[in-house]
């Protein structure tokens, strides 16, 4: 039982790690690393599929798996790997700082305007891509961007109808 609860819980901070530091040390040597950048491919990967139909997705996402035997077995190495393989090392943490950037100022926005629908969806969609991070990236999945439309939508209609009651 502690086999699995280390594999499900915990070892996307070892399968990250061991794979980074292949990674940056000897490329290619353990690991089936894409050529970068794959210009945001594995980052909205929902996007990418129709972009590039092409190009071939393991089962999983990625089709190595770390393994300290006995202890954990996993091939959860989180969003920062297919970060690192659309936009490299340096254009990872350039995409996390413009990320970082736009989220600080929909909060600003959002202490400013009582109605303000698409920094309030832009932040729920933030949530759900930092609350996921350590499993892949939340732009695997089409769902999350007809998720985020349809919140739009709703808080668009929210606020009309607010405007429309107070005249």
């Amino acid at each position: 039982m502690t086999f699995f609860l280390r594999s499900y819980a915990l070892s996307h901070l070892f399968a990250f790690s061991h794979w980074f530091d292949t990674y940056l040390t000897a490329p290619g040597s353990e690991y089936a690393d894409e050529p970068s950048p794959s210009l945001g491919f594995w980052t909205f990967m929902a996007v990418g599929e129709i972009a590039a139909p092409e190009k071939p997705v393991p089962e999983g996402y990625f089709g190595e798996y770390f393994e300290e035997p006995g202890v954990l077995k996993s091939n959860i190495f989180t969003m920062f790997r297919g970060l690192i393989y659309d936009f490299g090392v340096a254009g990872s943490v350039l995409f996390m700082g413009v990320l970082g950037t736009l989220s600080s100022a929909a909060y600003y926005h959002m202490l400013r305007h009582a109605c303000a629908p698409i920094a309030q969806s832009f932040f729920v969609a933030l949530f759900g891509f930092m609350y996921s991070s350590y499993l892949i990236s939340i732009g695997t999945w089409a769902s999350v961007y007809v998720a985020a439309l349809i919140l739009l939508g709703v808080l668009f209609a929210a606020e009309l109808s607010h405007r429309w009651r107070s005249q």
